[in-house]
């Protein structure tokens, strides 16, 4: 069984958002009793919830009795139950979701790329507000696959270098990626001890309109799971490439601007 024969169900809910079923997902993965899966569900619940609202409903049996809870799974719940399910097909299943998501979410549009139309649809006219993106296990999760040793209370500079390329980069393609850092530079400042160092003034993520932050936290959560499941870079790269391979990625896909490569396989030239 390969990802690439699987067809995924998926639909956009009432809520705008993406979903796949329990029973999909359970079908897919290759077990003989629904209840089996949806207990699995009932079990990892709390954690589901840390992920966003955990849509159910009730439904009745076709043939006839007790009512029963469907679940609804939103991309990063669904790679989750995914991951926890032990089945000997998970690896697969994983890919073949993402890859079923990232088809779903496809931009259609021809309008040409250019940096001043990347400015206008990625920065906001206003810095935002600080608020915190990236949580300490995805810093925990990135440390332990690149197999570094986090310095003090901040994150190891090769950290930066990541999520620049597999965060900013993918979402915005390389010119995106470049209008931010123009909009957001470095700059020779003074540190909290009194010494100058160069430093951006805020948080690239600081600088997307707000219509992109829910892409962005979706994406983090996506690269949290396949991290979580990587044993090194190494890994995680084959695991990227698959989950997002050429003929699928969406470098940019804000925008419909495709590339010829993955980041992960620039990074191997």
């Amino acid at each position: 069984m390969t990802a690439e024969i699987i067809p995924f169900k998926i639909e956009r809910q009432a809520d705008g958002e993406l979903r796949i079923s329990d029973a999909e997902l359970a079908m897919r993965l290759g077990y003989t009793d629904l209840r089996v899966f949806r207990r699995l569900i009932k079990k990892h619940k709390e954690n589901l919830e840390q992920l966003g609202d955990v849509f159910s409903k009730r439904t009745v049996p076709s043939g006839g009795g007790k009512t029963t809870t469907a679940y609804l799974l939103a991309e990063h719940q669904a790679l989750f139950m995914v991951s926890r399910s032990d089945m000997p097909v998970a690896t697969q299943i994983m890919i073949g979701v993402s890859r079923a998501f990232v088809e779903m979410r496809r931009a259609h549009s021809q309008q040409p790329i250019t940096k001043d139309l990347l400015r206008l649809n990625i920065l906001s006219p206003e810095v935002r507000v600080w608020e915190k993106r990236f949580e300490k296990p995805f810093f925990d999760n990135l440390h332990r696959v690149m197999h570094l040793k986090k310095p003090g209370r901040n994150n190891h500079p090769n950290c930066g270098h990541f999520i620049n390329r597999y965060v900013y980069e993918f979402l915005f393609g390389n010119l995106g990626l470049e209008v931010i850092r123009e909009a957001n530079p470095n700059a020779l400042r003074t540190n909290s001890v009194g010494e100058n160092e160069y430093r951006r003034a805020y948080r690239h993520h600081q600088m997307l309109k707000g219509e992109h932050i829910p892409a962005f936290k979706q994406h983090i959560r996506t690269l949290n799971t396949l991290l979580g499941v990587s044993t090194s870079i190494g890994h995680f790269d084959d695991i990227f490439n698959a989950t997002f391979p050429k003929h699928h990625t969406q470098i940019g896909f804000m925008f419909n601007e495709l590339q010829k490569r993955t980041p992960a396989q620039e990074a191997g030239r």
